[in-house]
């Protein structure tokens, strides 16, 4: 949405004041994977979420002719604002909670950071771990972990989940309708221009999204370093 806080701020104020429309381009909730865990999540139809564990990364390959992705004037942040805010966003909404107590570290001596890690406690015992990275091939699957049993998805699979219950016993769950890969793009611009012309509110609040942008401002403010041995 915005490099930070304040940013996001001001755009949803000038939002207000000129009456201009402000979508967020958090593609991800517009996932049916997405919304079938938010689902799952309100109804409690699998019990209580007890942990999220979710891991995304893999090693940078994209040729940037502007390195806007390594100066941190331009990006702001490295991986954490880059995939984090997806991330954290989605687990965010699917919690409709803000964490008691965070754990941050990262790589960044100065730059951006490449690989970063976070621990994050709520209310009844909820823990939730994020690991990013631009530097390794990490498992890029979300675990959650429920009462009655796990979610597993993956951060680029849009339309598909697997349900696990307490007996091991997995079943895959689909969209009902096939869906194109661009769907979720679709969708979100869909929603934007039918916001526009007809009236009908956004999917995605724009101040729905402040808790995220906060929560990646609170990591960096609190930023620890890896520890590595040859420094």
């Amino acid at each position: 949405m915005a490099l930070n806080e304040n940013e996001s701020k001001m755009m949803i104020s000038a939002s207000k004041e000129t009456g201009a429309l402000l979508s967020v381009a958090n593609v991800r909730r517009f996932y049916w994977s997405s919304k079938k865990i938010k689902k799952i999540i309100s109804e409690k139809s699998m019990g209580e979420v007890l942990r999220i564990d979710a891991e995304e990364g893999f090693i940078f390959g994209w040729k940037s002719k502007s390195g806007f992705f390594f100066d941190k004037k331009k990006a702001g942040g490295g991986v954490l604002l880059d995939m984090g805010s997806h991330l954290l966003d989605l687990i965010l909404w699917f919690l409709e909670d803000y964490p008691l107590t965070i754990s941050y570290i990262d790589d960044n001596y100065g730059g951006v950071e490449a690989d970063a890690e976070l621990e994050m406690s709520f209310i009844r015992d909820l823990k939730v771990s994020v690991k990013l990275s631009r530097l390794r091939n990490l498992k890029n699957l979300n675990r959650n972990k429920f009462t009655k049993g796990e979610i597993l998805f993956r951060p680029d699979e849009y339309k598909k989940i697997l349900i696990v219950n307490n007996d091991g016993i997995g079943t895959f769950v689909e969209a009902p309708i096939k869906q194109s890969q661009n769907k979720p793009f679709e969708d979100m611009i869909d929603d934007f221009l039918n916001s526009i012309s007809g009236g009908k509110s956004l999917f995605i609040d724009p101040n729905d999204v402040l808790p995220s942008i906060k929560l990646i401002d609170l990591c960096y403010s609190n930023q620890k370093r890896f520890e590595f041995p040859w420094l």
